[in-house]
């Protein structure tokens, strides 16, 4: 090696310094682009996600999973509610998670197979489990034939799913419109009862409302406990993480500082909701008869919003449908 480079040298200098110049040019330039590319293909990936990447230097150090709980499947709409959520969450560009969290369905045995088929193939974990029964509830609930209140402590299973770090639960009836991933980092969203969650918002208020000491159960950040688990089978949730007892739960802010995010979540929507940034709509949106003698304007634009994202993922997974099968011959 060291007799080439010394002939490189002998050769360079019988040359005349322009020829020189450009010899030397031939050999640096080509070594210097190189290196810039290699150095551009090493580097890490940069992308807008960067209030997520602290997670992803360790992926093993956080498991974290959004879960949501459906039972009954007589009425279609909680099935396709699920399927609006889970789709924000997995696949619309604008709402996904950028980490790809998990996105669980807690089903029991009133849940149909055919829907739990169909969510499975649209990217769910499907979470079969045992009824809770023995809780508390309106005679009316008892009875019911759909099931919708009747089985709702079951969600309690998820503080038992100790295989993740934390969770995310969401009912079946949220209709996510702006991206709520962040919520995972949020001041608040991880404290030393385990339970972070939104106030319970449920007439006139101000935007944004101000906290109170009853929570929304329809939205929780939980650390699941084998312990906790057992311990909330024999009392409600608001009763074990209330303010003034030993696990107080910790309200999530309604206005955050960062990048300027407002309100997530609310029961009952008003305008002022909508203009002022709220990212998450709670109600059963499918119910609204459009153009019904009692329907308010308002509602009705809110039952178009549904059925205009609903349309939306059926186009969305039509379109995938013809991609896997192919042209057709």
């Amino acid at each position: 090696m060291e007799t080439r480079t010394s002939d490189l040298s002998a050769w360079l200098n019988t040359l005349p310094i322009p020829k020189r110049l450009a010899k030397l040019a031939a050999v640096i330039v080509p070594l210097t682009l190189f290196s810039i590319c290699f150095l551009l293909l090493t580097l890490p990936p940069q992308g807008n996600f960067l209030h997520s990447q602290s997670h992803t230097s360790d992926p093993s150090a956080r498991r974290e999973a959004y879960v949501t709980f459906l039972s009954s499947t007589k009425k279609r709409g909680y099935a396709d509610s699920v399927r609006l959520l889970l789709f924000a969450l997995k696949h619309d560009p604008e709402l996904r998670d950028p980490l790809d969290r998990d996105f669980i369905v807690v089903t029991t045995r009133y849940t149909s197979p055919e829907v739990k088929s169909q969510l499975a193939k649209e990217g769910a974990i499907i979470r079969d489990t045992p009824l809770i029964t023995g809780m508390p509830q309106l005679e009316h609930y008892k009875t019911a034939d759909d099931h919708s209140y009747r089985d709702v402590f079951t969600k309690l299973a998820i503080w038992n799913m100790t295989e993740y770090d934390r969770m995310f639960y969401l009912d079946s009836d949220m209709l996510v419109l702006k991206e709520i991933w962040s919520l995972w980092d949020m001041p608040g969203s991880d404290p030393p009862s385990g339970l972070a969650a939104f106030s319970d918002v449920l007439d006139e208020h101000k935007v944004p409302p101000a906290d109170r000491d009853y929570f929304n159960a329809g939205a929780l950040i939980l650390r699941p406990d084998a312990k906790r688990y057992e311990e909330l089978l024999n009392s409600l949730l608001n009763e074990y993480y209330r303010w003034d007892g030993p696990n107080p739960w910790s309200p999530l802010p309604h206005m955050p500082t960062i990048r300027r995010l407002r309100l997530y979540i609310n029961m009952i929507t008003r305008p002022d909701d909508i203009s002022g940034g709220i990212h998450i709509l709670h109600d059963k949106l499918w119910r609204h008869e459009i153009g019904g003698a009692q329907t308010e304007p308002y509602d009705r634009k809110l039952t178009e919003l549904w059925r205009r994202k609903f349309g939306r993922i059926e186009g969305w997974w039509l379109a995938q449908d013809e991609l896997e099968d192919g042209p057709e011959v």
